[in-house]
């Protein structure tokens, strides 16, 4: 048997996990840490195996933060801000005041939230005493990582939005939002902004999750422009890499606050949108402490400079820590050592090169064991703020495995009748599985092949159920065959009753899917083969649309034989199976190639296959 080992977390794999989500590609990151890629590479694979989660994925040009990395990052990154000033604050003589910093606008790892942390930063050399916790609001993932997915503003010293400047409020402006076009797809060039409006308006636009006053301001210049009303969609800035790595086509209208270096990574264009539009993003200040006020300065200015990357080198490990602590809390070197089960110099040399790190003594020793300093209360109490931020990652990592231990989501291909061999199929192996894995959700998304596979890629979906495979896929034979035929109306002088041979496609009126769906690519091969040229008078993706515009007797379209088994028995339509060649649906089950199927999984699998079996195997077709 082999056995895991896991190495403990450190000080340094936060700060090595920050700047790989912040940077281009880990090679970067690597190389502006000062470290091997290697060492790079084996600090996230440890935080990984010890969070137990999957924190970047492979795109494009290099590996991107995943949502559970975005979701973690905030608390790491408070856990070092906290070590960075525990030694300056604890040789301050000052009382430590905390000042929370709360938006509405979305953590995307964008120039807005690295801005505010090295403002932070930034305070911490010259208020010590003062603690800034910065809050940006998650991605709507509040049920599975145990925090809100929206943040309220009702106790924060500072408050960060879109809005405009007033004293009356103490609202100051931090920056005035220029906004860009992200898209994949290469635009002409223009010579100015009436041609760039030329090529937006030939295309679908849509604006990522944004506050309803970013909303309306892009929604309204749209307007005014006569250019395509912008899709809402359900995925913030952060989910970009996805949307890049499934390959659907998109151009997004975007804020600069929430752009990002890393979009380089991803081989987009950013084209900037007329000064027009523009949004203004304000802090609005309730706290009474003159650093709130230095703190929205120190934002703008670092905003109105050239992007960097927010870098951390802490100079002092959770060992130490952890060291210290049992020795703040015991006051004896020998109950700590045996507390910590290890050897009293070991304890007494760490100790040695924290006091070195912190520039002042931090116990007293006297003959009953050791005294804490004043410096040492208040080293001790930034570090307890730093493990609070530390068990905070920690519980939010635990809540996202539980979820996806717990969570599948299957895909599958649109079905068009209720009662057909597939759908009955699927409905029983659903209650026998769910029967046997009480407590696991289940998420069942239709979409045509094409998107399936897209989506299986990305890890949209756990697995997915489709009619046609794509090369380099991972996939199960289900054993399953269906005869494709031609389906007319009844009473259709189109076709007589009986097989029709390939060739006949090319004369008849045919309503056919696109591309995305699999039934069409099976018949575009055919198609090829046979020296056919299919006759398609009109593209239709919706299978219950199709079936009702059939109904009329105009033209026929293709599917396979159990897709319409039931209404063929019930006298409704004619099923005219294809030869000459015989083309036949295979089904199959794909999963992501990087990771083999759980046991949960393959448990619904083979449930699926013996319900297919037992509801029809192979398709005889009946006249």
């Amino acid at each position: 048997m082999r056995h895991r080992i896991v190495v403990p977390m450190e000080t340094r794999q936060f700060a090595y996990f920050l700047a790989a989500c912040q940077q281009q590609n880990h090679a970067l990151a690597a190389e502006e840490l000062g470290i091997a890629p290697s060492t790079l590479s084996q600090n996230i694979n440890d935080l990984e195996q010890e969070m137990g989660l999957e924190l970047f994925k492979l795109g494009q040009a290099g590996f991107y933060p995943t949502m559970e990395a975005r979701a973690l990052y905030q608390d790491f990154e408070h856990a070092l801000r906290a070590i960075e000033i525990a030694g300056p604050y604890a040789r301050s003589h000052a009382d430590l005041h905390e000042i929370r910093v709360m938006s509405s606008l979305k953590f995307a790892l964008g120039r807005l939230s690295k801005s505010a942390g090295l403002a932070a930063r930034a305070m911490g050399r010259t208020h010590p005493d003062v603690v800034f916790n910065i809050e940006f609001a998650l991605h709507d993932s509040g049920d599975a990582t145990g925090g809100p997915s929206s943040v309220t503003a009702a106790d924060a010293g500072i408050v960060i939005e879109y809005g405009k400047s007033n004293l009356r409020d103490k609202s100051e402006l931090i920056a005035t939002d220029a906004w860009f076009a992200v898209t994949g797809l290469r635009l002409p060039r223009h010579r100015g902004p009436r041609e760039l409006l030329d090529s937006l308006r030939r295309l679908p636009l849509a604006l990522p999750r944004l506050p309803e006053q970013a909303v309306a301001a892009a929604t309204a210049f749209c307007r005014d422009h006569g250019l395509p009303l912008p899709l809402r969609l359900d995925e913030d800035i952060g989910g970009l890499p996805q949307l890049a790595r499934n390959g659907d086509p998109f151009c997004l209208l975007v804020p600069q606050s929430i752009i990002s270096s890393r979009l380089k990574q991803l081989r987009l264009f950013i084209i900037p949108l007329p000064k027009e539009l523009s949004t203004s993003i304000v802090g609005r200040i309730r706290s009474r402490h003159p650093a709130a006020r230095d703190f929205v300065s120190r934002m703008r200015h670092v905003l109105a400079r050239r992007e960097i990357n927010n870098l951390y080198t802490p100079s002092i490990s959770l060992k130490q820590m952890r060291y210290f602590q049992s020795l703040y809390e015991h006051g004896n070197m020998t109950v700590a050592a045996r507390s910590l089960n290890v050897a009293q110099p070991a304890l007494s040399f760490q100790l040695k090169n924290l006091e070195r790190t912190v520039g002042a003594k931090l116990f007293e020793r006297r003959r009953d064991g050791l005294s804490g300093t004043p410096v040492a209360e208040r080293f001790s109490a930034m570090l307890r703020r730093a493990d609070h931020h530390i068990d905070a990652a920690i519980r939010k990592a635990n809540a996202l495995t539980a979820s996806q231990r717990h969570r599948i989501t299957l895909g599958i291909v649109p079905l068009a009748e209720r009662r057909g061999v597939i759908v009955e199929a699927l409905k029983a192996a659903f209650a026998e599985w769910m029967a046997l894995h009480e407590g696991v959700d289940l998420r069942i998304w239709e979409a045509p092949t094409e998107t399936l596979h897209k989506w299986v890629n990305s890890g949209t979906v756990n697995l997915a159920l489709v009619e046609t495979v794509m090369p380099h896929s991972s996939r199960i034979d289900l054993s399953s065959r269906d005869p494709l035929g031609i389906v007319t109306a009844r009473d259709t002088s189109l076709l007589p009753p009986g097989d029709v041979a390939f060739a006949r496609l090319a004369e008849l009126p045919m309503l056919l899917p696109s591309r995305e769906f699999g039934i069409r690519r099976l018949l575009d091969e055919a198609a090829e083969k046979s020296g056919v040229r299919l006759r398609v008078q009109t593209e239709v993706n919706s299978l219950m649309m199709a079936m009702a515009m059939i109904g009329d007797g105009d033209c026929a379209t293709v599917m396979p034989y159990a897709t319409v088994r039931k209404a063929v028995s019930d006298g409704d339509f004619q099923f005219h199976k294809l030869v000459e060649p015989e083309v036949w649906r295979k089904l199959c089950v794909i999963f992501p190639a990087e990771r083999p199927l759980t046991e949960i999984e393959r448990s619904l699998v083979r449930i699926f296959r013996r319900q297919l079996t037992l509801h029809g195997g192979e398709r005889r077709v009946s006249q």
